[in-house]
């Protein structure tokens, strides 16, 4: 008995240490990201790129489900594991995909779309 109670306790550690390596990536990420952004606006201050190569963001704010926020939150880090973290795509790249997949499923079968993002904001007004 003994054995088993040692082997929980082992398995309850390493759930432990990989809930505390989860918090401290979504902590890095945040410090991460920000000095993405900064970098962003450090390039484009110093080094101006060609009018044709030039990609424009903007920044927007939107509210999301708490629940896809989760799922995007549990992709990322995901991916910064599975990748590493220097490697892994921004959330926000993870977004812009997910977005011009939907802008591009819009195409194809339109109605089907229109459906879901009604039900989605009927949901959304409860």
């Amino acid at each position: 008995m003994a054995q088993v109670e040692i082997e929980q306790t082992e398995e309850q550690q390493k759930l432990i240490q990989q809930f505390f390596s989860i918090v401290t990536l979504q902590q890095s990420y945040h410090s991460q990201e920000v000095d993405y952004l900064a970098s962003l606006e450090g390039e484009a201050q110093l080094t101006p790129e060609p009018e044709k190569a030039k990609i424009t963001c903007r920044k927007s704010t939107f509210q999301i489900n708490e629940k896809v926020l989760n799922e995007l939150d549990k992709l990322h880090l995901t991916l910064q594991l599975e990748l590493g973290k220097a490697n892994a795509p921004y959330k926000e790249v993870i977004v812009e995909e997910a977005l011009v997949r939907l802008l591009e499923q819009e195409s194809s079968d339109r109605s089907a779309l229109i459906s879901v993002l009604l039900e989605r904001q009927k949901s959304r007004d409860v």
